[in-house]
C-alpha cells in the first residue's frame, strides 16, 4: 500500500536520540520537512511532577499524507541515515496518524511539572491542576515547535535565572523559543524583559505565550537576534548552542551590551563544545561564577568585569 492509498492523513516520522544528535536531527527535520513545521522535541522519562525516571530525547516530524510525501519521508530517512554514520543511535520509526491521534500524539508527553526551585508548568490544554502555595505558574502552549521546558538546557537556564533575577531587572531572552524564560522572569519581578527569536513562528508562539500569563506589560518579543532600542541590561539570558554563543559575542558584541556586574546565563552547551566557549569568555569580559550540569548539557552564570584602566605613571 503506498501513502496515497492509506486513508491516514499524517505520516509521523520519529527517532529516539541522544543529546548530541537532537539539535542536528532538528535542522534536518526543519531543512526536509520545514514547510510542515519541521521537528518538535519530546523528552520523555518523568513522573507526574516532572521527575526524571529514564530520560531520553524522541525528535519527531510530520508529513502530511498527499502527493510527493512518500519522497520527502525517504529524503529524511536518508538524512537521519547519514547522522548514523557518525552518531549510534536506533533507526527512524515511522507510523501513520489520523488528525486525532496527531493531535494527542504530541500533546501526549507534556505534562504539569515542577523546575528549579519555584516554577510549576503547565501545558495550556491541561486544566484543574492544584499548584503548590509559593509557586510561580506558567501556562504555555509549545505550538508543536516548542518544548515546556523538559530539555536539560530549559531547565538549566531556568534554574540560575531563579538564582540571578533581582526586583527591578532588566532581562533580555535571546532565542525565546516558547517564551518560558521570559516569562519566568517577569514573574520573578523584572522591570522590563525583552525576547527575540529568528524564527517567526517562536515569536508568535512566544507572544501567544506572554499574553496568556498575562505578563505582556512586562515582555516584548522581537523578531531579529540582539534586541532593538532595548537599552541596557542586567540580565542576559542565551539558550542556544556553544557556536552560536560564540558567534553572538565575536560578530554582535553581545557581551558590550553589559553593564559592569551584569550578569549572563549561557546555556545550551553540550559537554564537547564547552572547552571551547570557557576559553573565549575572558576575552569578552565574561567571568564564570556558577556551573550546572546535567548529563551532557553545561550552564554558566558569567558576570562582565569591569575595564581596568592603566595606571598612570607618578614620575
Amino acid at each position: 500500500m503506498t501513502l496515497l492509498e492509506n486513508k491516514m492523513h499524517l505520516w509521523e516520522l520519529s527517532v529516539q536520540a541522544p543529546d548530541e544528535v537532537v539539535d542536528s536531527l532538528m535542522e534536518i527535520f526543519g531543512l526536509y520537512n520545514g514547510e510542515n513545521g519541521g521537528g518538535v522535541v519530546e523528552v520523555v522519562g518523568f513522573d507526574a511532577v516532572g521527575e526524571r525516571t529514564d530520560e531520553r530525547n524522541v525528535v519527531r516530524t510530520y508529513v502530511p499524507a498527499r502527493e510527493g510525501a512518500a519522497e520527502r519521508i525517504e529524503k529524511l530517512r536518508w538524512a537521519v541515515r547519514c547522522l548514523q554514520h557518525l552518531y549510534e543511535f536506533p533507526p527512524p520509526q515511522v507510523r501513520s496518524l489520523d488528525e486525532e491521534d496527531w493531535a494527542l500524539a504530541w500533546k501526549a508527553s507534556y505534562k504539569p511539572l515542577r523546575l528549579g526551585r519555584r516554577v510549576f508548568v503547565r501545558p495550556s490544554w491541561i486544566e484543574n491542576v492544584e499548584v503548590g502555595e509559593g509557586l510561580i505558574e506558567v501556562i504555555l502552549d509549545p505550538g508543536m515547535a516548542f518544548g515546556t521546558g523538559l530539555h536539560p538546557t530549559t531547565r538549566l537556564a531556568l534554574e540560575l535565572l531563579e538564582e540571578t533575577v533581582r526586583p527591578g531587572d532588566v532581562v533580555w531572552d535571546i532565542g525565546t523559543g516558547s517564551g518560558i524564560l521570559s516569562i519566568v522572569a517577569a514573574r520573578l519581578g523584572a522591570s522590563r524583559v525583552v525576547a527575540t527569536d529568528v524564527d517567526r513562528t517562536a515569536v508568535e508562539v512566544a507572544r501567544r505565550n506572554v499574553s496568556v500569563n498575562g505578563v505582556e506589560g512586562l515582555v516584548e518579543v522581537q523578531h531579529g537576534s540582539v534586541p532593538a532600542g532595548a537599552g541596557t541590561p542586567d540580565v542576559v539570558v542565551v539558550n542556544i548552542l556553544a557556536e552560536v554563543i560564540l558567534r553572538l559575542l565575536e560578530e554582535e558584541h553581545l557581551g558590550d551590551y553589559l553593564h559592569a556586574g551584569g550578569r549572563m546565563i549561557l546555556s545550551g552547551i553540550i559537554a564537547h563544545s564547552a572547552p571551547m566557549l570557557r576559553g573565549r569568555l575572558g576575552g569578552f569580559g565574561l567571568c564564570i561564577v556558577r556551573e550546572r550540569q546535567d548529563g551532557d548539557w553545561w550552564a554558566w552564570l558569567a558576570e562582565k568585569q569591569p575595564i581596568a584602566l592603566p595606571r598612570k605613571s607618578l614620575i
